[in-house]
């Protein structure tokens, strides 16, 4: 099933308009059809993920969809209205990060797939 362009309705003044990006609903159901492409783990949601990198900077950051294989992590965040950057870098190939906003179901499922394949060990 494709969710690219998909008619939102403005409810200041009843018309449709045609929205670009998926919303947050259909942004985490892409997150986990891409995963579920590539990897059969479990998948956690609304995962907060602590880093401590060399530098002894830690950040922290809330991700919509988590999952693990083995000893690597890939973190995902889809950003949607109201919504920030977490600004967290990847950590070698053992916390794989990846975080968009702007792009339609199918994108989000491409790059999510491409992204976990790229970064497998």
């Amino acid at each position: 099933m494709s969710y690219d362009n998909i008619n939102y309705s403005n409810k200041l003044n009843s018309s449709s308009v045609l929205m670009p990006g998926a919303n947050e609903s259909y942004g985490r159901q892409a997150i986990e059809q891409g995963i579920n492409n590539i990897l059969n783990n479990t998948i956690y949601t609304d995962q907060q993920i602590y880093i401590r990198y060399l530098d002894n900077i830690q950040k922290t950051s809330k991700f919509d969809k988590v999952v693990t294989l083995n000893n690597q992590t890939w973190a995902f965040n889809y950003i949607t209205i109201n919504e920030t950057l977490g600004n967290m870098s990847s950590l070698k190939n053992i916390v794989n990060i990846w975080e968009n906003s702007t792009l339609t179901y199918n994108e989000i499922v491409s790059q999510v797939q491409n992204y976990i394949n790229g970064t497998k060990v």
